[in-house]
Formats: C-alpha cells, sequence, structure tokens
C-alpha cells in the first residue's frame, strides 16, 4: 500500500512541477486533506524553507515525495485530532501557548540580547573597583591536633589534657618528614573533622573562625614543617603544624578580566530581558497581587496510599 501511495505521489510530483508553467497562478494541487491544499508553489516555498542550499538536498523525486508525505501525515493527524476534540484540551492549549511564548522571546527579544557587548575600558573599570575584594589574603595550610577539655572539668583533669597534648607534640617532633601530622593525630586527636585526615584543616586564614584565635595566630608565626607550642584554647588544649603558606595577592586584570567581561554581559542581558518583559507587562496589562500571594495558604500535601500487596489465597 505504501509503496503504491509513494508511487503515486511521485507521479503527480512529476506531473506538477512539469506543468506548474502552464498553469501560471492556478497552481497544481499536490495533496489535500480537507481543506488544506498543498499546490506546486506552496510545495517550492516549504523545499526553500527547509533547505540551506537552496533544496538541492530535495533534488530527486523521491526526496520530494517524501516530504510530501510527512506533510500530508501531519496534517491528516492534526485534522483528525481537531474533529476528536483534541483542540478544546487544556494540556493542547497549554503546549500551544508555550510555544508562542518562546517564539515571540526568539523574535522580539533574542535580537536585543545579541546587540548587548562589554567594552574593555568597562571591564577594566570593574576591575579597579573590585580588586580589594578581589585579593585573596594570606592564608596558612596547617595540620592540628585538639585535646578536648569539658568546661565543668576538675583542674587535674585539665591537667591531664594539656600533658596528653604534650605527648602528641613530642610524638610530632618525629614526624619532620611527613607534611601533616599522621598517625598522631589519629591517635590523640578530639576533632573528628580532621582527625583520621593527618590532622590537616585545609587552608585558613587569619580570623578563621574554627579555630582558636590564639592557635591560628601561633601557626602563622610558623616556617613550613615547623610546630607551635601547646596553646591552651576554648576546647581545651592543642597545636599545629605548618603544612604551607600563601602570601596576599592581587590576581591581574588578564587573571580575571575575562570572568568580569562575562559577568558585566550576563547583567546586561537580564536587565534587557528584565525590561522587555516590563515592556509586554504595560502592554498586555499584566500584574500580579503580591499581597494575596503571599496571604495564600501552602496547599495541603496529598499522601498516596502504599500499595497492599494482594491477600494470600484462602488468606
Amino acid at each position: 500500500m505504501r509503496g503504491r501511495v509513494a508511487l503515486g505521489v511521485a507521479s503527480l510530483l512529476g506531473l506538477a512541477f512539469g506543468w506548474a508553467g502552464f498553469f501560471g497562478a492556478r497552481q497544481p494541487i499536490v495533496a489535500r486533506v480537507a481543506d488544506w491544499r498543498l499546490g506546486v508553489g506552496d510545495l517550492e516555498t516549504e523545499i526553500a524553507a527547509r533547505s540551506a542550499d537552496g533544496g538541492g538536498q530535495y533534488g530527486t523525486l523521491e526526496a520530494r515525495a517524501s516530504l510530501v508525505r510527512a506533510l500530508v501525515e501531519r496534517k491528516m493527524l492534526a485534522e483528525a485530532a481537531r474533529r476528536a476534540g483534541y483542540a478544546d484540551d487544556p494540556r493542547i492549549a497549554e503546549r500551544i501557548e508555550q510555544s508562542l511564548a518562546v517564539q515571540y522571546l526568539e523574535d522580539r527579544l533574542a535580537p536585543r540580547l545579541t546587540g548587548i557587548d562589554v567594552d574593555p575600558a568597562d571591564v577594566e573599570r570593574a576591575y579597579l573597583a573590585e580588586r580589594a575584594s578581589l585579593t585573596r589574603s594570606e592564608q596558612a595550610r596547617v595540620a592540628v591536633v585538639l585535646v578536648d577539655v569539658s568546661a565543668y572539668a576538675t583542674a587535674e583533669a585539665r591537667e591531664a589534657a594539656r600533658m596528653r597534648a604534650e605527648r602528641a607534640r613530642a610524638d610530632a617532633t618525629g614526624l619532620a618528614d611527613e607534611p601533616h601530622l599522621g598517625a598522631v593525630a589519629a591517635r590523640y586527636s578530639d576533632d573528628r573533622a580532621t582527625r583520621y585526615l593527618g590532622g590537616d584543616a585545609g587552608w585558613i586564614a587569619r580570623r578563621d573562625s574554627r579555630f582558636d584565635a590564639a592557635l591560628v595566630a601561633a601557626a602563622f608565626e610558623l616556617g613550613p614543617g615547623e610546630l607551635t607550642p601547646v596553646v591552651e584554647t576554648v576546647r581545651g588544649f592543642g597545636f599545629a603544624k605548618l603544612i604551607d603558606r600563601r602570601v596576599q595577592r592581587t590576581p591581574t586584570l588578564e587573571e580575571v578580566g575575562p570572568s568580569i567581561r562575562r559577568r558585566l554581559l550576563d547583567e546586561r542581558r537580564q536587565h534587557a530581558r528584565d525590561a522587555f518583559l516590563a515592556e509586554v507587562a504595560a502592554e498586555t496589562g499584566a500584574s500580579i497581587d503580591e499581597v494575596l500571594l503571599a496571604s495564600l495558604p501552602a496547599p495541603t500535601a496529598v499522601v498516596k496510599a502504599e500499595p497492599q500487596p494482594p491477600p494470600l489465597p484462602g488468606g
């Protein structure tokens, strides 16, 4: 059946294209579905719209016949759907509305966004204004051993904790070849976040809130591989080892310029989009009652009943 339809379409196309000039304005009809007609001129327009190479891909009769079959199939299915009442289906209406919105944005907003650019001078001005915030503060990478002491501990218990920290530090002096505190941290430290990482706490700044200020200050006085004395902290006692350090540094314009340009471009495009939507809202009378919206109660969640297994035979 499909072969006969293909042959019929191909034959019609051959005749239609051959007689197109003869009929002039009264173009021959290649295909029809209900009230829809596909004339030779319509087909030529469709081919041109679908082709970047001027229609070369439809140079064969079979290629044109395949296109006609696809157009007819879409039209007849759409006609059948309309007759079945699909045009009144809210789901279909929503899809159409979404397609309209997307196409409108593509046609009206996209050209505005394409014309937006960022001048190098704007990037430099933003860099100079933000240079202080871009500056990376001095940082130290440290490993720590922390021995906790209860706030209600006796003097003897506090002294025992201090001696435990001193023993840990003494053991750590033998780890000169290791960048962190290795097994010493696992054995002595009460800090769960770093205990099994060799005490490695990562990079800290001078005002790092994770550790006691006295311990942080002592760590920044070290050279790589050195240990602080045992320091009394809010938690109890502890010491640190300096693994590495970074000096304060401000990145150059060449380093951060591309990211600044992308951010400025995104901001300007978003501003243009907001302005465009404001224009559309004014044209269409769109508004939202924010007060009423905020006063609406949250919807009650619907709890779906769990499916029950079928009863056992004879049960």
